[in-house]
């Protein structure tokens, strides 16, 4: 019985339920659609940057059905923050998938996307480590920041933000 109410907790603690489908992450990480069930939208236009917006950071942002993705760079310290609209979530504050420590990224040269799976949908920021002195084959190891999107008044907001490196060699194109 113990077995039993041990096992029933395990499956449906928020830590299980809160993760990112693995589909999800290799779609966010590879820059395209990883498998039948994820679509990759990738955030077009022009990106803007903004020294003023938020006292202390300089804001890379691309603007989509009227919401504000992007990433705000600390001007000092490693602060920075994933931002949808009005929240804005320290890269501190990102749940780790694996093993790594989130770690900034250079706003400008990441990719950002909207991923759907189902009828959920995901905001990822995704980059190569690019600009940190990391080569050759490193390249093809990539960091991903995935907020969860909730449609509250036809408007995008995050809650979470989750944090992965994952080598793309390995990926493949299946996936479960």
């Amino acid at each position: 019985m113990k077995r039993l109410i041990a096992l029933f907790l395990g499956l449906f603690s928020l830590n299980g339920l809160a993760q990112i489908p693995e589909s999800v992450m290799r779609t966010c990480m590879l820059l395209e659609n990883a498998g039948p069930d994820v679509d990759f939208a990738e955030i077009e236009g022009t990106g803007t940057i903004s020294d003023d917006e938020i006292h202390g950071y300089s804001l890379f942002t691309y603007v989509r059905h009227g919401v504000t993705f992007g990433y705000a760079t600390a001007n000092k310290g490693s602060r920075d923050l994933i931002v949808v609209g009005d929240r804005k979530t320290p890269i501190s504050q990102a749940k780790v998938l694996g093993k790594d420590r989130p770690q900034r990224i250079d706003s400008s040269k990441a990719v950002y996307s909207i991923l759907t799976k189902g009828h959920h949908r995901y905001f990822c920021i995704a980059s190569n480590f690019d600009g940190l002195g990391r080569s050759g084959s490193f390249q093809n190891v990539r960091q991903a920041y995935i907020a969860p999107l909730k449609i509250i008044h036809n408007s995008f907001r995050m809650d979470d933000v989750y944090y992965g490196v994952r080598d793309i060699r390995n990926f493949g194109k299946k996936v479960k």
